[in-house]
């Protein structure tokens, strides 16, 4: 199973989801667990039925200054699995 790496932020009663390699992917939530199960259906709309852009490893993410900016603040890594229906299409 595909899936990505997720920086998740947030307060008591706000939690955001971004994913530093699917650019624009953001999801929201009350809890933590409720943001990482729209982070979930927010990346499998974000690829659609295309084929998932390349992931990186945490040790690769960790070397970016955006992330680590974004860790030095607070976020925290979240693994989020992508999960594509499979049909037969149009």
């Amino acid at each position: 199973m595909t899936h990505y790496i997720a920086l998740v932020d947030g307060n008591a009663d706000d939690h955001g989801v971004v994913f530093p390699d699917a650019p624009g992917c953001t999801a929201m939530g009350a809890t933590h667990e409720e943001a990482l199960r729209n982070a979930v259906l927010a990346l499998a709309k974000w690829v659609g039925r295309d084929a998932p852009p390349l992931a990186r490893s945490i040790d690769a993410l960790r070397l970016d200054g955006e992330v680590r900016e974004q860790l030095a603040d607070g976020s925290v890594f979240a693994i989020v699995p992508l999960i594509q229906e499979r049909g037969a299409g149009p």
